[in-house]
């Protein structure tokens, strides 16, 4: 693809997904691990607008990100990070007033602004700002991208018939048409997004999860299993690593002990299941990043049981750990785990991570090689600068495919 000859943005709004704020991000360490990506959009971009439903202390949060980053565009005289969370005041405008308002009170002097979403599932947000700043004469570009398919999720835990299943469908297919560019994380997502909204291919972007390099330096604890995910509904993710591992001889099963990682409400009865299998079991909710990472830095192998189709951005944390990891082939892997050199994908059953696990177990060779593989496959495929030069240029490319004032929506975004 030649590479666009469009302007940076001059305003960039981030729209953050359902239930996920600055105020969550800082809560879970999440915003240690996002800094190196916000830096490296600050150094393209003069203004970035980050916009939550709820996030209480979002405001005080860009504005120390803003410091530490150390810019602040000259002739405004505005913070270069900015934060608005629409369940609370403003202090610049005060109370009861719109978000539309409150963002349009912030665009300033900017004639270039690309609006993108984190995830599909930003509450409307994106959709909801398109017309008011297009009606004030501004160049409004929309980038649609998300590093799974929500409804797809969604349907293989409440079925494709679902309501909830049904919404987050319409709420894929009304932000994808919008879009200047719909961007996902693999080939496959790419397709069925194309396929199911209508979406020319020509408007599509595959663009990696950025994933930092990890920082922990330890040594390989024998026999640690780690997986990790939300403790939500039944939590059969979870159910089946506990299961994978019971399947092993009981002479394997003595000297491995598995720890589960996540967040979430339910679950609660996962400990004295894995007993009843006699399955030695860690269980951490709430875990930072930081703590995350050092947990994949000394794990022997990492396990994710989940059928999902969506590629799990802890999968890809424990590859750039460098340790070996398991998974339900899945095509959202394709090109990145690839069997038996930079991975293992098995099917779903529990027989079958169970025999890749003894085998890795077995074989510490095999585990080291899989694991430095591993390492250098991310680091090529997932590096935050390569993450960063192909959104830029995604940018780009919206803002030249955007409506001009006085232009037929669809014609310039079909």
């Amino acid at each position: 693809m030649e590479p666009s000859q469009g302007p940076n943005p001059d305003l960039l709004i981030l729209t953050f997904p359902s239930g996920s704020s600055f105020t969550r991000w800082d809560r879970f360490g999440v915003i240690d691990r996002e800094l190196p990506f916000i830096r490296g959009l600050a150094a393209a971009v003069p203004r970035i607008l980050f916009l939550s439903i709820d996030g209480k202390h979002d405001a005080r949060i860009a504005k120390e990100l803003s410091i530490e980053i150390g810019g602040t565009p000259a002739k405004e005289g505005q913070p270069q990070i900015e934060s608005i969370a629409e369940r609370h005041p403003d202090a610049n405008l005060g109370a009861n007033r719109t978000l539309e308002e409150r963002v349009l009170a912030r665009v300033g002097a900017a004639r270039n602004i690309v609006i993108q979403t984190m995830q599909f599932d930003d509450g409307g947000i994106a959709s909801r700002l398109l017309s008011p700043i297009r009606r004030i004469g501004r160049n409004v570009a929309l980038v649609a991208r998300g590093s799974f398919i929500d409804s797809r999720v969604l349907s293989s835990t409440h079925g494709p018939h679902h309501f909830k299943t049904l919404s987050l469908g319409a709420t894929e297919q009304q932000i994808c048409s919008a879009a200047q560019i719909v961007v996902g994380s693999s080939e496959s997502m790419i397709d069925e997004l194309c396929w199911k909204n209508g979406i020319s291919p020509r408007r599509a972007r595959i663009i990696a999860q950025h994933v930092p390099a990890n920082p922990f330096k330890a040594e390989r604890e024998p026999g640690l299993l780690v997986t990790s995910g939300r403790f939500n509904g039944k939590c059969h993710q979870f159910r089946g690593a506990i299961e994978a591992v019971g399947a092993l001889s009981p002479e394997q099963r003595s000297s491995v002990r598995l720890e589960i990682l996540g967040d979430g409400p339910d679950g609660h009865d996962l400990q004295a299941y894995a007993e009843s299998l006699g399955v030695k079991t860690i269980i951490t909710r709430g875990p930072t990043h930081a703590e995350i990472q050092a947990t994949l830095a000394r794990a022997s192998v990492y396990i994710q049981t989940e059928g999902s189709r969506r590629q799990s951005y802890t999968v890809l944390q424990a590859m750039a750990a460098g340790c070996p990891v398991i998974v339900t082939d899945l095509p959202e892997y394709n090109g990145l785990i690839e069997n038996g050199t930079t991975g293992i994908r098995v099917n779903s059953e529990a027989r079958g991570f169970s025999f890749a696990i003894d085998c890795l177990l077995s074989d510490p060779m095999f585990q080291t090689m899989l694991g430095d593989a591993a390492r250098d496959r991310i680091t090529q495929r997932c590096s935050i600068d390569r993450t960063l030069r192909k959104m830029l240029a995604c940018y780009r490319d919206a803002i030249l495919a955007a409506p001009q004032r006085g232009e037929i929506i669809e014609k310039r975004a079909s």
